[in-house]
């Protein structure tokens, strides 16, 4: 599981992929893709990661929405709104062209794109500022993704192991362990948004379905294997998001992305929110 600080937010996510195509040349846009996600050509998990990467643009304009306005003043909302259509119309025509070669599908989308998403993936790192700490926190993240993995197949193993589960709840159980494991495989392209949305599914599972409910309770091994994954998919959906929730973060934040590579922290402080009232504003930031 090859991962960045940007995979950990859907900007980071479509700039990675985009860049990942650009840097081949002479082989297949199916061959590209495949090789991003790391999946086999047309397999079932290469045509769900495909789905998931179409999606990106889309969730990149969510994250933007949800950036503070502080934050947002040091990105051109126009700019960024030109380079997510073209990466949207790019990977929509992308998809029709699976059998030709990649320079035709890179062709379709233009460098200043790839750096404006990236721009925006700047803001939304989260956890993963931390220049020295970037390693580190991908370590742990890798970590909790090969947890919900592992359990995952214990999972599987559980219920391959009891010949005494009815045949429907058994159905169900395994292809919510199979959704998780296929969660992880496709991180490059789902991030932890993908394992969130498992998480609750299953415990929406547990919610909707009395008898999976009243089973698990006659069942101790695959209610612990079951409520061990939820709670690993858990901590990867909360432990990295890249939501900014106080002042102090968005001044930390900015002055992180916006600082020279030499000077960590050159940047740190802002122009008053309009609710703050006025002040002198800050000088302005280079372009990330």
């Amino acid at each position: 599981m090859d991962l960045t600080p940007h995979h950990f937010n859907p900007a980071g996510r479509l700039f990675e992929f985009l860049r990942h195509s650009k840097q081949q040349s002479r082989v297949g846009v199916a061959a590209t893709w495949s090789g991003y996600l790391g999946v086999d050509e047309y397999s079932v998990d290469f045509f769900a990661g495909v789905s998931e990467v179409l999606a990106l643009p889309d969730h990149a304009r969510d994250a933007f929405a949800s950036l503070p306005s502080r934050v947002k003043q040091y990105l051109d909302e126009d700019d960024l709104e030109g380079a997510l259509t073209q990466a949207s119309t790019a990977l929509d025509q992308g998809t029709r062209m699976l059998h030709g070669a990649v320079d035709e599908f890179t062709r379709l989308y233009g460098d200043d794109a790839v750096t404006e998403i990236k721009g925006l993936s700047n803001f939304l790192r989260g956890e993963f500022q931390g220049r020295d700490g970037d390693a580190a926190a991908i370590e742990a993240a890798t970590d909790t993704f090969t947890t919900v993995r592992d359990l995952a197949d214990e999972l599987v193993k559980a219920l391959d192991d009891d010949d005494d589960l009815a045949p429907d709840l058994r159905l169900l159980l395994l292809n919510q362990a199979l959704a998780f494991r296929q969660a992880v495989s496709l991180s490059r392209a789902g991030g932890i948004e993908a394992v969130g949305l498992e998480r609750d599914r299953a415990v929406g599972l547990i919610v909707a379905h009395p008898t999976v409910a009243a089973e698990l309770r006659r069942k101790p091994k695959l209610r612990i294997k079951l409520l061990a994954l939820i709670a690993a998919a858990g901590v990867v959906a909360s432990a990295f998001n890249s939501v900014i929730e106080s002042a102090e973060k968005v001044d930390h934040l900015v002055g992180i992305v916006m600082a020279e590579p030499d000077d960590p922290k050159a940047v740190t402080d802002l122009p008053p929110s309009s609710e703050e009232g006025a002040a002198p504003s800050a000088p302005a930031a280079p372009t990330p």
